[in-house]
């Protein structure tokens, strides 16, 4: 036995703690984004409302509108959802991801939907403007 070091005491161990406990959390962030993009595909909001759907001014500005930027919104986060969770789940096959990349892949995804979403309303705002109040 090496004189100064306990047994048991394996620096490893806590290396391969840190690495699972970084995986999880990764995991944990990317199946709460694929939760909510399927529950907001998967069950739209009817109508206009302050809680539940993609909700900006633009948006909300008619139910036409409304409707049509959930739609978009809902189809954008989904298709994000997936991208995300391949390139997530490929760096972590090939053990090249690190704990923030997931953060930081999932906030991306968000800001791209929200952009292209914006865009989308805006294009349909001057294409059907009697349905602008």
């Amino acid at each position: 036995m090496i004189k100064g070091r306990k047994r048991g005491n394996c620096p490893l161990k806590s290396i391969i703690f840190f690495v699972n406990l970084t995986m999880s959390k990764d995991l944990a962030i990317i199946t709460v984004f694929n939760i909510v993009a399927v529950v907001f595909y998967c069950f739209p909001p009817k109508k206009i409302n302050h809680l539940y759907g993609y909700r900006t001014i633009a948006a909300m500005s008619s139910p036409e509108t409304f409707i049509m930027a959930n739609k978009y919104a809902s189809r954008c986060l989904l298709l994000a959802a997936i991208i995300n969770t391949i390139l997530v789940l490929l760096l972590l096959l090939a053990n090249l991801l690190f704990y923030p990349f997931s953060v930081f892949t999932t906030l991306a995804a968000l800001v791209i939907t929200i952009v292209s979403t914006e865009k989308k309303i805006s294009k349909y705002r001057s294409e059907h403007p009697q349905n602008n109040q």
